[in-house]
């Protein structure tokens, strides 16, 4: 795993067995029993919302980017993630992630701007266990699989 870029107002945080990764506005929402739904992605340059099953995370702009059906466990192997600046407030502004054997990805990577902050997971298998929200998705919170 690797961290590159700014990490001005951007949290990465590994509690135990908890990774936390992008800002800290938003509302924070738990994510449970999520096994077998479908996860959805909208986007423009940040990830605008995620929606799994009928439960929606953000705002109600961006297109949709990605979809596929999460495993009955809800395990997801991510491969990357970057947060950015979304009228100034912290954003997630690029996911990757290999879920349910699909690549997804949703949002702008921009490896060539040093106020992003990218971490490159290396395909780290997590569950994704809460989301902080408002316009936008403003961080995402996931249990790593032991």
């Amino acid at each position: 795993m690797q961290v590159t870029g700014e990490t001005t107002n951007t949290m990465l945080s590994a509690l135990e067995n908890t990774l936390i990764f992008g800002g800290v506005g938003g509302q924070f929402n738990p994510i449970q029993d999520i096994g077998s739904q479908i996860i959805i992605f909208k986007s423009g340059d940040v990830l605008d919302s995620i929606q799994i099953g009928a439960a929606l995370y953000g705002g109600s702009g961006g297109l949709e980017t990605a979809r596929a059906q999460l495993p009955s466990n809800g395990r997801i192997d991510l491969r990357r993630l970057q947060s950015g600046y979304k009228d100034g407030v912290p954003v997630i502004s690029y996911f990757e992630a290999l879920i349910n054997n699909v690549l997804v990805e949703s949002g702008v990577l921009r490896l060539d701007n040093p106020h992003y902050t990218t971490f490159d997971a290396a395909h780290l298998s997590v569950y994704l266990s809460g989301i902080n929200d408002g316009d936008y998705i403003n961080n995402l919170q996931f249990t790593l699989v032991a």
